[in-house]
C-alpha cells in the first residue's frame, strides 16, 4: 500500500501531461499561436551604413593600434600539496613598444616563467625573454627578436579629466581577430 500510492500518482501525472501537451494538440487551443503562427514574417535587419562620429573614432582607435597588441603565453612549474612538480600556464596581454621587440606586459603574467612565448596579431609567435619587472605595480617588459615590429601609438596621459574616455585594447585569450 505505500508503494501503490506513489506510484498511482506518477502514472496520474504523466497521463495528466500527456493528454495536456500531446493528445489534444488535434484540437483548437489559446496557445497554438506560440507554436503554430499561421504566417511567419522576416525582417532583416537594418545595415550600418552610416557610423556616428564615436563609433568611427573607435574603429580608428583601434585599426591603428590592433597590429601591436599580442597575446603572451607563459609556462612556470609550480609544486602541488605533495610538493611534486606540476606545469602551469598562463596567459595574458602586452603590447610592442618600440621596434627594437620591447613588449609591455603585467608582471603577473611572466611570473616564475621558465618560458615565455609572444603571438603577434597575425598568429606569428616568437620566443621571449623577461628583460624587466616591477612587482609592486604589476608590470613587466619582454623582449623578442622580430622584424618588421609596429609600436603601439600611445596619447599623453598628463592633461587627462575625470570623466573622458580611454580606449584599452588587448588579447589575452589568443583570439584571432580578422
Amino acid at each position: 500500500m505505500k508503494l501503490l500510492r506513489p506510484v498511482l500518482l506518477a502514472v496520474v501525472l504523466a497521463g495528466a501531461f500527456f493528454y495536456f501537451t500531446t493528445y489534444r494538440s488535434g484540437r483548437s487551443s489559446s496557445v497554438d499561436w506560440v507554436g503554430r503562427p499561421g504566417k511567419v514574417e522576416i525582417s532583416e535587419a537594418a545595415g550600418s551604413d552610416l557610423l556616428d562620429a564615436e563609433e568611427q573614432n573607435n574603429i580608428t582607435v583601434y585599426r591603428k593600434n590592433i597590429g601591436s597588441v599580442v597575446n603572451i603565453t607563459s609556462k612556470a612549474v609550480t609544486f602541488d600539496f605533495f610538493y611534486g612538480l606540476v606545469p602551469e600556464e598562463g596567459q595574458g596581454s602586452g603590447f610592442i613598444i618600440d621596434k627594437e621587440g620591447h613588449i609591455l606586459t603585467n608582471y603577473h603574467v611572466v611570473a616564475e616563467a621558465r618560458q615565455i612565448v609572444v603571438a603577434l596579431h597575425k598568429g606569428k609567435t616568437y620566443p621571449a625573454t623577461l628583460v624587466g619587472a616591477d612587482r609592486a605595480h604589476d608590470l613587466a617588459v619582454v623582449q623578442i627578436k622580430a622584424p618588421d615590429l609596429t609600436p603601439m601609438v600611445l596619447g599623453d596621459s598628463r592633461n587627462l579629466q575625470v570623466g573622458q574616455k580611454v580606449y584599452a585594447i588587448g588579447n589575452p585569450f589568443g583570439l584571432a581577430v580578422r
